[in-house]
Order: structure tokens, then C-alpha cells, then sequence
């Protein structure tokens, strides 16, 4: 049996094609005054190069031997571009570091790092003998559920040696499970951390930024399938999806396509694997395994490879709660669980999305709102600011969305589903360039900017590094634009959305793929037709449109506060019917005084008190009118 060592997962979409449309390319070429690395060159000094055994998106992997102890060992050398910034080779030595202290036989044994002359980075890990789990299932199609339950133990030792030592994979599958034979059985290794994070790294250098999603489509948890912070419940639902792949042979979610994937992995539960095999009812524990590592909510999924190892074993587990896939997860005897406590708004929000609240944030922006508030009285910006509630508010609400919070340019909203959300986008700048071919004054140009990632509840507002990288992409919208990130773009399904890809943007030394919707030449720049959708909506209820935006206003008001916010949208009420009636008082008033001036004016010159009267009014009438904005803005957000 010839020897092998980490293989790349070339033929099943490996990291990088996440990252790119394009299949994982070729190693690429040594840069100016590296030497070129083949059979007979010698790595640093202290391993020779014999033969290619793999090669990928991430570097390539060399059978080598060490010049001094004659030992064969495995050597994978990043592409030069890989750990290119002092952030990613900080991270690099960090993980390496901690990789060659881990001591688990079901590990492969990281020997040696280093950084080649060149700037190139290498790890130098133990030489294998064996076969993947991968090509064992392309000879069996399934295997016995006595091996994979063995096999399954092997793996939760391996994972949870390495998760103590703060180690995640994120890149768990078939591939990247070896089978050793030793003494008549396999012993099964982990391979390649080679997109592996260490937790609570300092000094910035412990996180991948959200928004890239790492790892491989077919095995990602929820968490990495919406762009969120990884830990290593992560690796449990990939084990959860490994597993039931060795039992049936087949993938619980039918498709090849990597965005339908992520959606799945997202949103779909996991179906029992004894529905494809109905005799692994007669395996319970291996269906709880499946069940209590596939749920969405890592808060109820297992919360260590340790757990799920008492799964295995068949131990109590308490305080189990029934599993994504739909067997049993709930231990013989155990009383039922409470739900967890979610608080109103999350809970509002994400009826319809995962439980891991990957929800998808649209930011909008008023741009050049300085310069508009700078050459506008109080009362004329805040008309401004209610023209452009009106417009922008009827559109959430038939996207099902969600206003986190509004004040003075800023408009934060969220949403279960990104295509709604991109296509709200849509609908408001369509229906804002119309409005600004009507109107007569200054046009309101608005800036979109939208990104899925995995956001809390603080205070009723949404924070969390999904709502830093928004912030950070909106700054780079143009006036009038929608640009959105790479997660949105795998999660939406709406194919007639044409998206244009941009260079991605520098953020934290990691590169944040984008993507801006496209614009047409007509006068709807984005068709039109998503804005149709809104007006259809606003048919029957336009008349009662400022009380359904002010009420709106008060379930949205998860930032503002939901009393606060009543408080303010009643004295913007009462303000309003104050407003009114002084209005109509002032208005028969300067009625009954025409009449008066009407009946002097016959005779002789009314008296100078009718004109007094006259004028008071005319004045209150101005007043009126002017302090009218200010309430109605009021009714629909909070005023700075």
C-alpha cells in the first residue's frame, strides 16, 4: 500500500473555491529569488524534496526527507500568497506552534514549521500509509454502522485532544480523515488544519474576518454557512454531516451547487439517516449522534466532541433536547427541556430564520446628509426625513423587514431572508429616483449596503462583527448604489438579480470579496418592478400610511427601545392633533373676522383690531404649517 499523506479535496470544491467561482488553481510560481521547489531541491536547508503527492488552492504537499535523521516526512508549503500580510503569518506560527504540541494518535503529528527563503510558509507533518475515508466510501458506498461507530469514536477523541489545546478545524470531511492499518484495524487520523483557527489568540490575530466563508460547501455548520464566529461546535456539525454520509452513503442535502448548499446548511434541517436506511433504527445512538450534532443552534446542538462521545457510548446525557434530524436526542427517562431564552425582538425577527440568528443586515445612508442639514432650517430637514421614511419604511415592511434603528442619515434594518433583503434594496432606490423626478427641490441620493453574518441582542440594538463589516462596506457605496458581501451572495436565491463582481476590500488584512447589484439605463435604475411591489402594497392602506409607519415604528424600535419609542410616537400624536385642531380653530377664526372686514369694509375701514387678529392668525397658520414636520417625523423615528 503505497503511502499518501494530506490530500486537498481537488475533485469535492475545496476552500478556495468559495472564495472564487473558478476551480482551485495550480501552485503558483515562485516569486523573484525563490528557489523552485521539485524533486531534489532541498527546503530550507534541511528537508530534500522527492515527489509531489498533492496539490490545491492552499499550497502543495511534498513526500521530503529529513538530511539529517534520514526521516520521510510530508512537507506542505503555502502559495507565496498565503500568509502574505504580518497578520496571516502571525496567525500561521501561532496555530503552528500549538499543532506541534498536540499529541493525539488521532492527529496527524505536526514535526516542524518554518519559512522558507522566498517568504514561503511550510509545515513538515508525519508521512501515512493508508487510504481516505474518501476513497474508502468510492469502494463500499457505505459503511457497516459497527465501523463507522468505532470510527466516529476515534474522531471525537481526535477533535476534542485538539479543541483543548484551542484548536478548531473548520474544514472537516471525508477527505481529510485517514485511514491507517494497524494490527488488523484502522486507526483514523485528522489531516490538514491548514484553515484551522486557535481561539483566544492575542492581539488581534485570533479571528477569521466575518464575512469569508472558510471551510468546504458540502460539510460547513450554520455558523460558517452565513459568515459568523466560528468555534468548535463547528467542527461537531461537520462530524454530524460526515457521519451521516458513512451511514448512507449519501449527502443529506441533493445538490452539487455551493449557494443552494449554504442555504441548506443554514436553513434546512438534517433529515434522520434512518430514512434513507431504515435499519439503522436499530442503532439509536448513532441516530442521537447525528441528531445532537446537526442541530442549527449551537446552543443546543452538543457542546463538545467529549458530549457527543457519551452519545456514542450510550451515557445519559442531560438536559438533551431533540435533534435536528429528527430522531429522538432526548435520553430514556429525562424530563423535557425549556426552550432558549430569546428576547423579543430576536425572537420576532428570526421566526422564519436559523436559530443561529444569521440574520442579513441592510444599512442605508442619506449621502451628502452634512451639507443637506447644514443649508436646511430644523423644520425643512425634518419634512426631508419624513418624505424619505415614507418612501423607504412601506418597503421593509413588504420585505419583511425589520428597522433596528433610524437617526438623522442612518438606517439600519434586518431580514430572515437575503433575498428579500437585496431586493428591498432595489425597490427603495427605484422608488427614491422617482421621487426625485418629481420633485422640485434637492435630490435624496441614499447608499446601500447590505452583509449576512451572525449578529446578538444588546440593549435591543444588533451588534457583532456582521454589523462592523457592513459599516465597513457601506463606506465604499457609491451615492445611489447597492453593493453587497460574498455571504449574501451565495445565500440568495433570486437568479433575475444581476450582480457585478468588484475587487474585494481590505479588511483586517483579509480580503472581503463584493458584489454591486447592477443598474440599468431606464428611468428605474434597478427595473422598476420591485418597486411596483411596494406600490401594490400601499394601494389599499395609503390614506392610513402615517399611522401604520408610526405604529411600525414602535415594534421596530429595537435600538430606540419599545417604550421609549411609544413615548415618542404619542406625543408626535398628540402634537399632530394639537396642530390640527389649532389649525381649524385658526382657520374659522379667519373666516368669521373675513366676514366682519367684509361688513366694515362697506361702511368703512374695518377696525384696527379685526387686522390685528388677522395677522396673529396668518402668523399662527405659519407656525402650524412649519412645526407640522417636526411631528410627523417624530411619529416615524427618533430626531437628533
Amino acid at each position: 500500500m503505497k503511502d499518501k499523506t494530506l490530500q486537498l479535496a481537488l475533485d469535492e470544491g475545496a476552500a478556495p473555491s468559495l472564495h472564487g467561482e473558478a476551480p482551485a488553481a495550480p501552485a503558483a510560481p515562485p516569486e523573484a529569488g525563490a528557489p523552485r521547489l521539485g524533486p531534489g531541491a532541498v527546503l530550507d536547508g534541511r528537508y530534500r524534496i522527492q515527489s509531489l503527492l498533492g496539490e490545491g488552492g492552499m499550497g502543495t504537499v511534498w513526500r521530503a526527507q529529513h538530511l539529517r535523521i534520514g526521516r520521510p516526512v510530508a512537507v506542505k508549503v503555502l502559495h507565496p500568497d498565503v500568509g502574505r500580510s504580518p497578520l496571516e503569518a502571525e496567525r500561521f506560527r501561532r496555530e503552528a506552534e500549538i499543532a506541534v504540541r498536540l499529541d493525539s494518535p488521532h492527529v496527524v503529528g505536526v514535526l516542524d514549521f518554518g519559512e522558507a527563503p522566498g517568504g514561503s510558509l511550510y509545515l513538515v507533518m508525519e508521512l501515512l500509509q493508508g487510504e481516505s475515508v474518501r476513497e474508502r466510501l468510492k469502494r463500499t458506498g457505505r459503511l457497516p454502522p459497527e465501523e463507522v461507530a468505532e470510527l466516529l469514536r476515534q474522531l471525537m477523541r481526535g477533535l476534542d485532544a485538539a479543541h483543548r489545546a484551542g484548536i478548531v478545524h473548520r474544514d472537516l470531511k471525508p477527505e481529510n480523515l485517514w485511514l491507517v492499518p494497524e494490527d488488523g484495524r484502522d486507526r483514523l487520523k485528522i489531516l490538514d488544519f491548514g484553515i484551522a483557527k486557535v481561539v483566544d489568540l492575542p492581539g488581534g490575530a485570533e479571528r477569521t474576518q466575518a464575512g469569508l466563508v472558510m471551510g468546504t460547501p458540502q460539510f460547513l455548520s450554520p455558523e460558517q454557512a452565513v459568515g459568523a464566529e466560528v468555534d468548535q461546535r463547528a467542527d461537531l456539525y461537520s462530524a454530524g454531516i460526515v457521519a451521516y454520509l458513512l451511514l448512507t452513503g449519501r449527502h443529506p442535502f441533493s445538490t452539487f451547487d455551493a449557494r443552494s448548499l449554504l442555504r441548506a446548511h443554514a436553513y434546512d434541517p438534517v433529515p434522520s439517516p434512518a430514512r434513507e436506511a431504515p435499519e439503522l433504527t436499530g442503532h439509536p445512538a448513532l441516530l442521537r449522534f447525528v441528531a445532537r450534532a446537526t442541530e442549527k443552534d449551537r446552543n443546543l446542538r452538543a457542546q463538545s466532541a467529549a458530549e457527543l462521545l457519551d452519545v456514542l457510548e450510550g451515557k445519559p446525557a442531560p438536559g438533551a433536547r431533540t435533534g435536528g434530524s429528527g430522531a429522538p436526542a432526548v435520553t430514556p427517562g429525562a424530563g423535557p427541556t425549556e426552550a432558549p431564552n430569546r428576547t423579543g425582538f430576536l425572537r420576532t425577527l428570526s421566526a422564519t430564520a436559523p436559530r443561529a440568528h444569521g440574520l442579513t443586515l441592510l444599512l442605508a445612508e442619506i449621502a451628502d446628509y452634512a451639507s443637506l442639514a447644514a443649508s436646511r432650517t430644523r423644520e425643512e430637514l425634518a419634512a426631508l426625513l419624513t418624505e424619505h421614511d415614507h418612501l423607504v419604511v412601506p418597503a421593509l415592511r413588504t420585505f419583511r423587514g425589520r428597522r433596528v434603528s433610524s437617526l438623522d442619515a442612518a438606517l439600519v434594518a434586518a431580514f430572515p431572508s437575503p433575498t428579500d433583503a437585496v431586493l428591498c434594496a432595489m425597490a427603495i432606490q427605484d422608488r427614491l429616483a422617482a421621487r426625485n423626478l418629481r420633485a422640485d427641490g434637492d435630490r435624496i441620493a441614499v447608499r446601500i449596503a447590505l452583509h449576512l453574518g451572525e449578529l446578538r441582542e444588546e440593549r435591543g440594538d444588533l451588534a457583532g462583527a456582521a454589523r462592523e463589516t457592513a459599516v465597513a462596506v457601506l463606506r465604499e457605496v457609491p451615492a445611489g448604489h447597492v453593493l453587497l458581501t460574498r455571504t449574501v451572495y451565495l445565500a440568495m436565491s433570486r437568479g433575475e438579480v444581476r450582480l457585478e463582481p468588484l475587487p474585494p476590500l481590505e479588511l483586517a488584512g483579509e480580503p472581503l470579496p463584493l458584489y454591486r447589484v447592477e443598474r440599468t439605463s431606464g428611468v428605474a435604475p434597478y427595473g422598476g418592478r420591485e418597486a411596483a411591489r411596494v406600490e401594490d402594497a400601499l394601494h389599499l392602506t395609503r390614506a392610513l400610511a402615517p399611522i401604520a409607519d408610526g405604529l411600525s415604528s414602535i415594534g421596530d424600535a429595537a435600538a430606540e427601545g419599545r417604550l421609549r419609542a411609544t413615548w415618542r410616537v404619542l406625543r408626535a400624536a398628540a402634537g399632530l392633533a394639537g396642530l390640527l385642531a389649532l389649525d381649524l380653530s385658526a382657520r374659522l377664526a379667519l373666516g368669521v373676522l373675513g366676514a366682519l372686514r367684509l361688513a366694515f369694509w362697506r361702511r368703512r375701514p374695518p377696525p384696527i383690531r379685526i387686522e390685528r387678529a388677522v395677522r396673529r392668525l396668518d402668523r399662527t397658520l405659519e407656525a402650524v404649517r412649519l412645526r407640522r414636520p417636526v411631528h410627523r417625523a417624530a411619529l416615524i423615528r427618533p430626531l437628533s
